[in-house]
């Protein structure tokens, strides 16, 4: 039997994950002959990361990249994977779990009261180990999580406010006296019962309208009293917007808010002015980058999500992780995600054609199919073939990693050094050089194509996909996607050195644009820093959403080369100001120690392929599913697809490429 040739365009998280989908089984890989394109050297998007080989193989991230613990379909494809991938020996990360780090320490940054007025403080949060593993099923469900949160508000964080001795003189005790009823009314709720949901969400009103007036005016003067109201205010508040516009119509009620904005939902549900844009808010769009084309001056006005994703994503992110709520991976991303998925598609045979950028296609003339695709050649390989990996040594047990480099081998290519010379930034638009032109025609080269690019990068090359579809347009259209900046920052002094003595954490709601912090030391073993006499002993990472630098694309590329020493500009600034709260080892009377790093890496994404796409109100209902491209031979992959958490992350990204896979399986009924 012939088999159907399938064209992924693409080589992040949703194109491997629709070919990971598609060679999946013998019976699979017998049916289909499959073939990725990916632009430059490496695969990743904006999940790649590198080695700079002139500098001792230090990790280059496009930023500060976890996996969270309900990660359920990313963290299974890593365990396929690494069982999968017949690796050697001595190959550091035999294992998943080698390959990832739990984290069970969060913190928020908030500006808290004081004896000296408001200033900015880390708010710690230590969560607990949570029975199984990533990658076991999590119900999505908010019903099931809506006793674990009030009695996590009402029969802890309640009480533990009542002892304290600011409020032994409150006039009004009768809310407290209520919990108890509250308790009661939970265990024997029925999310089933409209009058149950009715009779709760009374109840928790009068409970919210008494302590908004009688405990927060006193509570709120000092920091503890402060923290427990904010995260009282906010988990009524949510639990009764949940109860109102979610849980009675299902998975679909999630769906039903999402035309409104997160803080705006909230507020409408009755959370207290003081803490409209507090840290527990905010923390969801800062760690999703979503603030209005990347403006973060004045962040609460610019900030900009969908309710329905926002909340989805704030209950599992809580309340339904498994083991771990966050999982740091122990090199970079490149290493520990992208090797291990190359490794497992070259065995099973799927293709893999690195240096080759889509330039366009062209719409069949009756509008329903691709007829044609269009490729650069970027350049020529000798002998036809590139091995994209180089081998790193990890820690001092004669360990190694195979890792994707910062550049091109241009050993490898035709022309070498000379190429290199002329050629510039592969992974850019800023570069246009290519040796050749490759096209594909439908039917001959291609049976399926997966688009598997972001709609910043349809936009600029598939136009004609929306001039013959008009959804498809909508979804092109009301897509957003801002830049990003990520500085890493290696230190001779180790964390507590620095001065931070909480030990390793990641971090969000941080004063912008850096508003999030990663503590990233677990990485260092992987890097040998060799023919560094001093070598770092820290290394952490900050990033942010980010404005463009320019008005216009033409202006982008003509000043590219700049955009690193504009970050490095405001990173500087940002820890003189700021860094202190962080670092008060570093950090002297707003002068940051610059002697005190042993290298630093500046990277800005503004090309189409590495914007972040955001998840803005109204935006998702016009998304389209990996099946619904509305071309018979076109199907789509990717975090801007509708998936079910539509939302920036490599569990939506590799989800959607998976849900590609199989609907092109069951298109030719495989």
């Amino acid at each position: 039997m012939t088999k159907k040739k399938v064209t992924i365009i693409g080589g992040g998280l949703g194109g491997v994950g629709a070919a990971l989908a598609l060679s999946s089984s013998p019976e699979l890989r017998s049916k289909f002959d499959v073939t990725l394109y990916s632009q430059g050297w490496r695969l990743g998007g904006k999940g790649a990361s590198g080695r700079n080989q002139e500098q001792g193989d230090r990790i280059e991230e496009h930023g500060l990249h976890v996996f969270l613990g309900f990660y359920d379909t990313a963290f299974s494809v890593m365990q396929e994977t690494y069982a999968e991938w017949q690796k050697p020996a001595d190959y550091a990360f035999q294992t998943w779990k080698e390959a990832f780090d739990p984290q069970y320490s969060m913190t928020l940054m908030e500006k808290f009261p004081t004896l000296l007025g408001e200033r900015w403080e880390p708010w710690i949060f230590n969560l607990p180990k949570t029975p199984g593993e990533p990658g076991d099923p999590t119900i999505v469900d908010a019903n099931i999580y809506i006793p674990r949160i009030v009695e996590h508000i009402v029969g802890r964080l309640m009480p533990e406010l009542r002892e304290h001795e600011a409020l032994a003189t409150l006039a009004d005790l009768s809310g407290f006296d209520k919990l108890d009823a509250i308790l009661d009314l939970l265990a024997v709720f029925d999310a089933l019962d409209p009058s149950a949901i009715d009779k709760l969400v009374s109840l928790l009103e009068e409970i919210l309208d008494w302590f908004q007036t009688h405990v927060e005016p006193i509570a709120t003067k000092f920091t503890a009293g402060w923290k427990l109201s904010c995260l009282v205010d906010f988990g009524l508040t949510f639990v009764i917007g949940l109860l109102r516009d979610v849980v009675p119509y299902g998975q679909f009620g999630f769906e039903r808010i999402n035309d409104q904005d997160f803080k705006d939902w909230l507020a409408a549900n009755g959370l207290g002015e003081t803490f409209h844009f507090s840290a527990p808010v905010r923390s969801l769009y800062d760690l999703t980058f979503a603030y209005i084309l990347g403006k973060t001056k004045h962040e609460e006005r610019t900030a900009s999500m969908s309710a329905g994703a926002a909340a989805n994503v704030m209950i599992l992110l809580f309340f339904g992780y498994k083991d771990a709520p966050i999982w740091k991976m122990r090199a970079g991303m490149g290493d520990t995600v992208f090797t291990p998925i190359y490794e497992t598609l070259k065995q099973r045979g799927v293709t893999v054609e690195l240096f080759h950028r889509f330039q366009n296609l062209e719409v069949a003339p009756d509008g329903t199919s691709v007829q044609s695709l269009h490729l650069s050649r970027q350049v020529d390989l000798k002998g036809g073939t590139y091995d994209p990996l180089i081998s790193v040594p990890y820690g001092d047990n004669n360990q190694f990693l195979y890792c994707w480099p910062s550049a091109p081998l241009w050993d490898q290519i035709v022309g070498g050094e000379e190429t290199a010379a002329v050629a510039g930034n592969l992974e850019s638009i800023s570069s246009d050089y290519h040796v050749g032109t490759l096209t594909l025609a439908a039917g001959e080269d291609f049976d399926a194509v997966v688009m598997a690019i972001p709609p910043a990068s349809q936009a600029r090359y598939a136009s004609d996909l929306a001039l013959n579809n008009a959804r498809y347009a909508e979804m092109l259209e009301s897509s957003s996607a801002v830049p990003t900046g990520n500085v890493q920052l290696w230190f001779k002094p180790d964390l507590e050195g620095l001065g931070w003595t909480e030990g390793p954490t990641v971090a969000v709601s941080n004063v912008q644009p850096l508003d999030s912090w990663g503590e990233m030391s677990q990485t260092l073993p992987a890097e040998p820093w060799q023919g560094y006499n001093i070598k770092p002993q820290a290394v952490e990472y900050l990033c942010g959403p980010m404005p463009f630098f320019e008005d216009d694309e033409e202006a982008m590329i003509a000043n590219s080369d700049q955009f690193p020493l504009r970050l490095r500009e405001i990173a500087m600034k940002w820890l003189d100001n700021n860094g202190k709260v962080l670092w008060p080892n570093v950090v002297h009377k707003h002068n940051f120690d610059n002697l005190s790093l042993v290298s630093a890496y500046y990277r800005y994404n503004w090309d189409p392929t590495e914007l972040y796409v955001q998840s803005r109100p109204g935006t998702i209902a016009k998304r389209l599913k990996p099946s619904e491209s509305g071309f018979s031979n076109m199907f789509l992959a990717g975090d801007w697809t509708k998936t079910l958490y539509s939302m920036g992350s490599a569990e939506s990204a590799i989800a959607s490429g998976l849900d590609a896979g199989v609907a092109i399986a069951v298109h030719f009924k495989a």
